[in-house]
């Protein structure tokens, strides 16, 4: 028999008849008959659902002794095992998309649309080179613009939204 913790031998003289546990000489556990046996099942079990896994055979004695497996089919079966496992871990990778409906972004029903604030800005930013008495092109201010408008929203807390603005008119144009 062995030891279901740490696979140490245990024999009959390893017996207490007073609590009727087998003690492990190496790790001090003490087991029954049918915790040994228990593990020594699962272990089988463990080792008969493998597709290449040792094979056991039964002596004489009932004792079940592991079939020595070619090293080359050992490395053949974990090279198998590797590639289904990294099989696995790509499709779950790939699985987990994220869809529009699970994240949790609210937004107001008055407010702006990133790329019609970036269109705005653009064109403000462009005007402010003209002003300068400096060119930029549609793309680098769109970029300039696109770059603001990212910093404000995640680091500032910004939102566009729509509203009127009170116009403080002069009197001449009040009317």
């Amino acid at each position: 028999m062995k030891c279901p913790d740490c696979a140490a031998k245990i024999t009959a003289k390893h017996y207490d008849p007073t609590f009727e546990w087998y003690e492990c000489p190496k790790c001090e556990g003490a087991f029954t008959y049918d915790e040994i046996l228990e593990a020594k099942n699962e272990q089988v079990a463990k080792a008969g659902s493998r597709k290449h896994s040792v094979v056991s055979k039964r002596t004489g004695s009932g004792d079940r002794r592991p079939v020595p497996v070619a090293k080359g089919k050992k490395r053949q079966q974990e090279r198998e095992d590797d590639e289904v496992l990294a099989d696995e871990q790509v499709k779950a990778i790939v699985s987990k998309k994220v869809k529009n409906d699970e994240i949790d972004v609210k937004h107001h029903r008055d407010a702006l649309p990133t790329g019609q604030v970036v269109n705005i800005m653009a064109d403000e930013i462009q005007e402010i080179y003209h002003t300068l008495g400096s060119e930029l092109d549609e793309m680098n201010a769109r970029d300039k613009a696109l770059v603001v408008w990212r910093d404000l929203m995640i680091h500032g807390h910004v939102s566009a939204r729509e509203q009127a603005v009170p116009m403080a008119l002069c009197g001449k144009h009040r009317g």
